[in-house]
């Protein structure tokens, strides 16, 4: 278990079809989630540029990293004999980090053993309504060129509020043993990292969707002699 809390606001589900103009992902229940497969997802993507970083490889691109990495699991397919090879000539820690790496993200021959819940809000979120308001909406529609006597058009969207602290679940699929628990751990680092540097939700190129870790309760000062 996880407990991470959002930096600034968070968005989830922007682009979903909803009643409103905009989207907006709630549980059944009606609070604010970010699925499992978003989880999931981010801590993927977080894998992934690790993996990249440390591959040797010459002319190496993230499509290509990510199609070798999703090969067949099967020892005797020829998808799993091309990843063999593909690997050979790289070090033995990145081969390690790329076995990692399909074993919890799994691959088209079998699931992944790590299982990523719905991330939920530890305690009752505040809600906080934001704006877009694109000047040239003619030309966003297809319509126009941008051009300056187009009217703004304000869209109204739903967000999480800033120190909103959720919880984040890393379950497992299969025997929890030595192996299993060293895997299990390097998925909740790989979910820190996308969490803290990638940003979860919409907008995370606008600074929405970042996490950081709640503040400790300060240590109490000993002021014996």
């Amino acid at each position: 278990l996880l407990n991470l809390r959002t930096d600034w606001r968070f968005i989830a589900g922007l682009g979903r079809k909803g009643a409103l103009e905009v989207g907006f992902t709630f549980h059944r229940y009606g609070f604010p989630i970010l699925p499992g497969s978003s989880v999931k997802g981010v801590a993927r993507a977080r894998a992934l540029i690790e993996v990249a970083e440390r591959v040797n490889h010459p002319n190496l691109t993230l499509g290509q990293l990510v199609e070798t990495l999703s090969a067949d699991g099967e020892k005797d397919s020829q998808e799993r004999k091309q990843y063999e090879k593909w690997w050979r000539g790289q070090a033995e820690e990145v081969q390690k980090l790329a076995d990692d790496f399909r074993a919890l993200f799994g691959t088209t021959a079998f699931a992944g053993r790590a299982v990523f819940l719905d991330a939920i809000p530890a305690g009752r979120p505040t809600l906080e309504l934001d704006i877009m308001n694109p000047h040239f909406p003619k030309y966003y529609q297809g319509e126009a060129p941008p051009t300056d006597w187009q009217s703004p058009v304000p869209v109204y969207f739903l967000t999480v509020a800033p120190n909103t602290e959720f919880r984040f679940a890393v379950g497992w699929r299969g025997t929890l043993d030595v192996e299993g628990r060293r895997l299990r751990t390097q998925a909740k680092e790989w979910l820190i990292g996308g969490l803290t540097e990638l940003g979860a939700g919409a907008k995370t190129s606008a600074g929405y969707g970042y996490f950081v870790a709640p503040p400790q309760p300060a240590q109490p000062i000993d002021t014996a002699p």
